[in-house]
């Protein structure tokens, strides 16, 4: 079976891959692949159900080594090599071949090290997306997180401290006048804590990869742009433009996209079930304060992670998308009406063809940064 990863790649396309136990996949890559807005986290998860169900994996890339100093700068202009869902193909798949036919997954895999090795921090950037990587079954909490050397769960402080040096080295780097990129708000801080506090205390992974925290960064000037980073008829895309004006030539919007993300077991089965309850009820009653997988205990923060998570989501405006297994849930936060699932288009078609194949959690938020006036100059005869 084949898995040729074109530009944009959707949540649409990645139910569409061989998830059923097969022998031989072979993912196919080329200067253009790359995921759309919010869906390189269901690839990850994918690409793990595809490597449990089948007896080989091979990737192939569409270039011939000659160097190694060119193949690692073609490593990190790659949209999909260089991201955490290439670290997880470099890293356990069987063999890695270029055009010529050679296997290159060892090189490619101490390039990768390296890198890592060389940012000490678990953090990698690329354009417009940055990756908090954690490594699975190694220990989990990256560098950058695990503040005081130890292996236990970050508290909103040690967050917050990650997001002020992302915002720096992203603003540092980027080509782009501004600055806009903004982290420094209170519910990004609690989404990004009690989400990635979930993935330590009830991921449940036993199988060797990479998960994380995404953060990407949009821009869109016209409508038509919408386009470059998710598909168009959907509630997300519809959500993106309705910030662009009318005078959308005179304006653009700055979004940020957050996604933390694991391959583990799903909250659908991790949280106890109520007679009569559908797994996307579960899904649902988990946001409600009160609710936990964990042993009830006194404090007055019990089963109130994922209501914060919600809490985060209203104040920030955002949109926003979860992924437990087969449930597929989203909604806009700035509406009291939420649509409900069967009206969308895209959850429908992801619970047909993925089901619960697919393993893990994502949740994921966009909102938008500061609006952006453009400078016009206009030259008067």
């Amino acid at each position: 079976m084949e898995v040729i990863l074109g530009p944009n790649t959707s949540l649409a396309d990645i139910a569409s891959w061989p998830l059923e136990a097969v022998d031989d996949v072979l993912f196919h890559f080329t200067h253009d692949s790359s995921f759309g807005l919010l869906s390189e986290a269901a690839g990850v998860a994918a690409y793990q159900a595809i490597r449990k169900n089948s007896r080989r994996v091979v990737v192939k890339i569409k270039y011939t080594t000659v160097e190694i100093k060119n193949l690692e700068s073609y490593i990190k202009r790659s949209r999909v090599l260089y991201s955490i869902f290439g670290l997880n193909l470099i890293r356990t798949c069987d063999k890695l071949i270029d055009s010529s036919g050679r296997d290159i997954k060892d090189v490619v895999n101490q390039i990768i090290r390296e890198e890592l090795r060389h940012d000490r921090d678990g953090t990698i950037m690329r354009g417009e997306k940055t990756w908090v990587v954690s490594q699975w079954p190694a220990p989990p909490i990256p560098k950058c997180l695990a503040i005081t050397g130890e292996q236990r769960p970050p508290e909103p402080q040690d967050v917050s401290a990650l997001l002020h040096q992302l915002r720096f080295r992203y603003e540092k780097d980027s080509r782009t006048a501004g600055g806009t990129w903004n982290l420094n708000q209170r519910p990004v801080v609690s989404f990004v804590y009690e989400t990635f506090r979930n993935i330590i205390e009830h991921a449940r992974i036993e199988d060797s990869g990479c998960c994380g925290i995404l953060v990407e960064r949009i821009t869109i000037a016209r409508a038509e742009d919408v386009a470059r980073y998710v598909i168009d008829p959907s509630p997300l895309a519809s959500y993106l433009k309705s910030f662009v004006g009318s005078d959308s030539g005179t304006r653009s919007v700055d979004f940020t996209g957050l996604t933390v993300f694991d391959y583990g077991a799903g909250i659908q089965n991790t949280l106890a079930g109520v007679p009569n309850e559908s797994e996307r009820q579960r899904v649902v009653r988990a946001f409600q304060k009160g609710v936990s997988s964990k042993p009830r205990s006194g404090t007055p923060y019990y089963g109130q992670g994922l209501t914060e998570v919600n809490l985060a989501a209203n104040k920030l405006k955002a949109f926003v998308v979860v992924r437990s297994r087969g449930v597929l849930i989203s909604y806009d936060a700035r509406k009291e009406i939420r649509v409900p699932l069967e009206d969308q288009p895209e959850s429908i078609s992801w619970r047909k063809a993925a089901a619960d194949r697919v393993p893990g959690v994502s949740l994921s938020v966009v909102f938008p940064n500061k609006l952006i006036q453009r400078i016009q100059h206009s030259l008067e005869v």
